[in-house]
């Protein structure tokens, strides 16, 4: 019996090809198959991907993500081994982008507030409760997320604006602004949406100095990665600015209220984790991983192929 590898039965498909039984491993489980010439393929996390290449699968066809982003992958190790890195391009770009519509919404109609008339009248913000309509949005990133994002906004006559790190011009985006300019940027941006990954350029990019330029009443929108933010800065930002507003869909580590200080501002809302989910991304996922399991045992053409 060959083996499929996974950190993660639940993003698999419930079939696996004759011949071939999912195995679930960990970090740690995984180095038991060092050497294991029956392992054709791995299914998994970023965080499983990047120390694979420790162990030996001298039949290893695909190691295929769950994740659109590859940091802290290393992929000059991947080439070394002549193993294919597939990601999952394409499947959240739409779920992602509705999630931004639906927490931009949140916010200019103060929805978190309202919810099942907890509040008397006269505290459920009606004064604070405004349009999109007008409005300038950035986005942090013109790739696919990005660009899905701006297509979705594309009917609520707002302006949308793009900061990208080579990009100079993308369709939806009246302006795209690069470092050398990104104080303008959050000049002129009313909300800003950052899908930007980790890497060198982006690690720490949101800091005092570019907080400075923002909007009083700016809305920062996270689906990227938050090593973009200087975390003690935009922190006392957060705190210095109660009119800004700051909606994260995610943490490094899942925020607990007690230890993570952003979670004890009144000016900051946590989304559960949710906004890559859908039924439609993951049956996307799904046949996503079955096709390219396909092309691998056959040597197909492999789908979204990094390397």
């Amino acid at each position: 019996m060959n083996l499929i590898l996974t950190d993660n039965p639940r993003e698999c498909p419930g079939d696996m090809p004759e011949g071939y039984s999912l195995v679930q491993v960990d970090n740690n489980t995984i180095k038991q198959y060092d050497g294991n010439a029956r392992v054709v393929v791995v299914l998994c996390s970023r965080g499983l991907a990047k120390d694979l290449w420790r162990i030996s699968l001298p039949s290893c066809k695909l190691v295929q993500l769950f994740s659109v982003g590859y940091d802290n992958i290393d992929l000059s190790k991947y080439k070394e081994k002549d193993v294919p890195l597939c990601n999952a391009a394409g499947i959240y770009d739409n779920v992602l982008a509705e999630y931004v519509v639906y927490a931009m919404l949140l916010y200019a109609k103060r929805f978190h507030h309202s919810l099942n008339n907890r509040w008397f009248r006269p505290l459920r913000n009606y004064h604070y409760m405004t349009e999109i309509a007008g409005k300038t949005v950035g986005i942090m990133g013109c790739g696919r997320i990005g660009t899905a994002v701006a297509r979705h906004l594309s009917g609520f006559g707002v302006t949308i604006i793009g900061y990208a790190k080579h990009t100079k011009e993308k369709d939806g985006f009246s302006k795209i602004y690069h470092e050398d300019s990104i104080n303008e940027f959050f000049c002129e941006s009313d909300f800003v949406v950052n899908t930007l990954p980790h890497d060198d350029s982006t690690i720490g990019l949101i800091n005092s100095k570019v907080l400075a330029s923002a909007k009083p009443n700016m809305t920062l929108i996270n689906i990227g990665r938050d090593s973009i933010f200087n975390g003690n800065d935009f922190y006392n930002h957060l705190k210095a600015h109660k009119d800004t507003t700051a909606i994260f869909d995610m943490f490094e580590l899942i925020p607990n209220p007690i230890t993570n200080k952003f979670r004890r501002l009144s000016n900051v809302l946590v989304m559960p984790r949710v906004a890559s989910i859908s039924k439609e991304s993951v049956e996307s996922l799904k046949q996503l991983i079955s096709d390219n399991i396909i092309a691998a045992i056959s040597l197909g053409e492999l789908k979204n192929r990094v390397i």
